[in-house]
């Protein structure tokens, strides 16, 4: 996998955590100057984001339209999609992409502290032996599924809330 593509994503992906607000014209803005199209380029309706949600021979593809998906239309929680979202977020075999999913699962979920999506994040964030990709994808998405205000990227591992991520795992479980 082209490693500057996937970190043009990982910056895409910080900026857009950034200012959720505003995050389609972030993400058409950085598509357009390091690709030269945006999100209404590639992706003209939610079935064009979801046709690339099944491709499986183009990962960049894919991990753009869990963008799109999350940001742009703001999937509902409830969309015929969300297994194939967590399915990707569980077997995928591409590191960014599934950390890719394990976010956008997190921010299609926002604010809802559902709890079996909080297990599939908060069990990777705890799993050491998950790749790093995979482990910070998971803790942006259990902040946005918490309703975190706070859009600045913190450091992780440093700045879990290992309450939190365990609430999901131990529920009713002392702090």
């Amino acid at each position: 996998m082209n490693k500057k593509f996937w970190k043009h994503v990982d910056e895409l992906l910080e900026r857009v955590r950034k200012s959720r607000l505003q995050g389609k014209a972030i993400m058409d803005s950085a598509l357009r100057r390091m690709y030269g199209f945006s999100i209404d380029d590639k992706f003209r309706t939610v079935d064009d984001a979801v046709n690339a949600l099944y491709d499986d021979t183009d990962k960049k593809l894919c991990a753009l339209a869990l963008l799109a998906l999350s940001v742009q239309w703001k999937l509902d929680v409830d969309s015929e999609y969300i297994p194939r979202i967590k399915q990707l977020a569980i077997t995928e075999s591409n590191d960014d992409l599934r950390g890719a999913a394990l976010q956008s699962l997190g921010a299609i979920f926002e604010r809802t502290n559902d709890r079996q999506i909080g297990i599939i994040l908060a069990t990777v964030i705890r799993d050491e032996s998950e790749p790093a990709a995979c482990r910070r994808g998971a803790h942006d998405g259990l902040r946005c599924l918490g309703g975190c205000d706070d859009d600045d990227l913190l450091p992780f591992p440093e700045s879990v809330d290992w309450g939190f991520v365990d609430s999901f795992l131990h529920p009713g479980a002392p702090d």
